[in-house]
């Protein structure tokens, strides 16, 4: 079916329908970031006061948030039910990186067009932080040695880390400015020495989006 490229809320929803519609395979919630890029450059060239096409730009932010949330919950659904599984790990990392790239991407737009909405950007920061908690956290998981089960512990390296960290912390900053009394949940940021278990050797490829990762392990 065709777009009306002029419309933005068929762009927008369009969008927003192929990720609902999406498997966890695919996975694709960057349609619903996409199509709101889109949406919102149509809404610019609107011939709408100010206060309206924010209110359009608020409202597509509220569904991507939403969307991304779901997608969220999906996530740890899939990676409870095959914890054991070491792929399970680097599937859940994969897929939260891509829900908070969603958030910051929301908060990030709020500020781009001076939205009146910081009651959506603590309820964004304390998406980001989630996810940026989860994708740092250590997570143990099932193999077999000659028969013998072990549970090791998947890490990511600090320096893999250290970009969520950095978001952590920004964000904690921002919610604990407008909520003084915030207790944010603690991240791993600690470095790990090489006898601490298995851990992906990022250094090769540098990202996580990358399934020849899944075989590059180091064991203790």
């Amino acid at each position: 079916m065709e777009i009306d490229t002029t419309d933005w809320k068929a762009t927008f929803y369009n969008g927003v329908c192929s990720s609902k519609l999406s498997n966890l395979a695919e996975f694709r919630l960057k349609d619903s970031v996409n199509s709101a890029q889109l949406a919102i450059k149509i809404i610019q060239n609107l011939a709408i006061s100010k206060e309206k096409k924010q209110e359009k730009i608020i409202e597509i932010l509220s569904v991507v948030n939403s969307v991304a949330v779901s997608y969220q919950e999906i996530s740890f659904n899939h990676y409870n039910q095959y914890w054991e599984m070491e792929s399970s790990v680097t599937e859940l990392i994969i897929r939260l990186q891509i829900c908070n790239e969603a958030y910051v991407y929301c908060f990030d737009v709020i500020n781009e067009y001076e939205l009146n909405a910081t009651k959506i950007q603590i309820l964004l920061s304390k998406n980001i932080i989630s996810s940026c908690v989860e994708i740092c956290r250590f997570r143990d998981y099932k193999m077999f040695v000659k028969g013998t089960e072990l549970v090791r512990q998947y890490r990511l390296s600090l320096e893999n880390r250290q970009k969520y960290i950095n978001i952590y912390h920004d964000k904690v900053a921002f919610v604990k400015k407008n909520e003084p009394s915030y207790v944010a949940p603690s991240i791993e940021d600690k470095d790990m020495t090489k006898s601490e278990g298995c851990y992906i050797a990022t250094s090769i490829y540098g990202t996580y989006d990358c399934p020849e990762l899944w075989t590059l392990r180091r064991l203790d």
